[in-house]
């Protein structure tokens, strides 16, 4: 018998074989603020009585550009779309429309932001199932008493991590002449807490490598994140 014939190769077109893949780029989503489809309004300025009880609240020339930080930290910190938790509410806080006095306090005042972000510091303090949020398919402002809550809950947490303000007091966070300075001294405080975490020796291990000569390790642990970082 005959050896049968070996099967033909396919031929090779080497001009498609040298063609490359178109590579896929990845698509931007676009970052908007969320406004009312029909009236065309941003849903934070939903709520008229609130709207103009923000407009009251004071900052002088040297907390004006001191909210500016607030906002573009919390911006870069808070920002998380796309998520399966609570945390989707921050599509609604963020990106805020204008870096204004007015869209800038009306972000924080309900309180609802900052309790996330004292939740990624230590969730034992603020847990996401109390926090109050808007509803995230007809947003509407949070009631007074939805802020109350949030207000208390974000400054009881506060005092016990250890961020030094000058009052702790729900009221004051209400009043239009304290509440732009209890906002600047909150973040600052909570940012400072959120560094130090990061720096923490026992979740990062390789910083154990900085340690000195002589140092006793124990006091390396209570080093802050700006220490680390001086």
């Amino acid at each position: 018998n005959e050896p049968e014939p070996a099967p033909a190769k396919p031929e090779r077109v080497y001009a498609e074989a040298k063609e490359k893949e178109p590579v896929k780029q990845k698509t931007k989503v676009k970052r908007e603020a969320v406004y009312d489809d029909e009236q065309k309004e941003w849903w934070l300025d939903k709520d008229p009585k609130r709207r103009a009880f923000i407009d009251t609240i004071k900052a002088d020339s040297e907390q004006q550009k001191q909210i500016l930080e607030v906002s573009a930290y919390c911006d870069r910190v808070l920002y998380h779309p796309n998520t399966d938790d609570m945390g989707v509410a921050t599509d609604l806080y963020f990106p805020i429309p204008a870096q204004d006095q007015h869209h800038i306090l009306s972000v924080f005042y309900d309180g609802t932001m900052l309790c996330d972000l004292i939740n990624r510091i230590d969730p034992d303090y603020v847990d996401k199932r109390v926090i109050n949020y808007p509803d995230p398919f007809e947003p509407y402002p949070l009631t007074d008493k939805a802020v109350i809550e949030n207000a208390s809950l974000m400054l009881s947490a506060a005092k016990a991590i250890g961020v030094e303000m000058t009052s702790y007091d729900v009221e004051d966070w209400m009043d239009p002449s304290k509440h732009t300075g209890m906002l600047i001294e909150l973040t600052d405080g909570l940012a400072d807490k959120l560094l130090t975490k990061r720096f923490n020796p026992q979740e990062r291990p390789e910083l154990c490598r900085l340690i000195k000569s002589g140092e006793d390790p124990l006091d390396v642990e209570q080093i802050t994140g700006q220490q680390w970082l001086s």
